[in-house]
This record gives structure tokens, C-alpha cells and sequence, in this order.
């Protein structure tokens, strides 16, 4: 069952800031698509999935409701982590 959205966390948040290519290792990327005010993620299996907000940077698969992906910043990086039952994977992308 997917967790409630926090409406009043995330209507401030740009959520096209979070959309570009993120890297893992320098093998490996995922995409994160900014369209119609929704966030979409290219998963490892080629489908893409909406991204449904939970919290203000926190995000579950639509569908795959056991797979999150949590925004942060770090300096001059989005930090990307993709979380399901039993691992996850923190990819990077630079910004300017």
C-alpha cells in the first residue's frame, strides 16, 4: 500500500531541479524525468516509472510501492538513493 503524499511538504518544491541523468560508478546511470509537474525514473529493467512523493525529497515507484528514492544535496551534487528491500544504490549528478 503506498504511503499518504504530504501535500503541504512538497508543493514548494522544484520538482524539476531533481530531473537530469544521475551516475553510479561511472558504469552505470539512471534518468530522472521532469514532466507535466511529475518526476519519472528509468529503473534498471527499462520501464520507467512516476515517482509519487511521500515527503518533501522522498519518493516512491508508482506500482513498486517497496522501492523509494530520496533527493539530498551535497555541495555541488544531487545525491540520488534508491532504496528497495534489500539494498541500495546512491548515484550522483553535478549541478551548477
Amino acid at each position: 500500500m503506498p504511503k499518504e503524499a504530504n501535500k503541504s511538504a512538497i508543493k514548494d518544491i522544484a520538482l524539476e531541479e531533481y530531473g537530469g541523468t544521475y551516475f553510479f560508478n561511472d558504469n552505470y546511470s539512471i534518468d530522472v524525468i521532469y514532466e507535466n509537474y511529475s518526476l519519472y525514473i528509468t529503473a534498471d529493467d527499462n520501464n520507467s516509472y512516476k515517482l509519487v512523493p511521500v515527503i518533501e525529497n522522498t519518493f516512491q515507484y508508482e506500482g513498486k510501492e517497496w522501492i523509494e528514492a530520496n533527493f539530498s544535496f551535497n555541495d555541488d551534487k544531487i545525491i540520488l538513493t534508491v532504496k528497495n528491500i534489500n539494498t541500495s544504490f546512491q548515484f550522483e549528478r553535478i549541478v551548477k
